[in-house]
């Protein structure tokens, strides 16, 4: 493959996913909005958490600054997104931060 085509594609897989991992944060809001999180999945939220953590440790294997960068935002999106929905659930563990009252 030419270099000024796998630049491009990096570039573009790069702002992919940024865009995709602050795209948690829609549902963040609107969960906030709603005061609810039932019609969420908290399996799909976690299971997309352990995604980023899995090509975020890849990317610090290779050294890849854009895998880090993008991965590092999306994992932290992410764990906000499990955070709010089970707060809002009332379901957190006894060692959370916040309490359910």
């Amino acid at each position: 493959m030419p270099t000024d085509l796998v630049a491009t594609l990096g570039a573009t897989a790069m702002i992919y996913s940024l865009a995709a991992g602050n795209a948690m944060l829609l549902q963040v809001r609107t969960m906030l909005r709603r005061g609810s999180s039932e019609d969420v999945s908290v399996g799909f939220l976690v299971t997309t958490s352990g995604g980023y953590l899995i090509w975020l440790l890849y990317g610090l294997g290779i050294g890849s600054m854009p895998l880090i960068v993008a991965d590092a935002i999306g994992l932290v999106t992410s764990v906000v997104a499990v955070v709010v929905a089970m707060r809002l659930r009332c379901s957190l563990p006894a060692w959370a931060p916040v309490r359910c009252e």
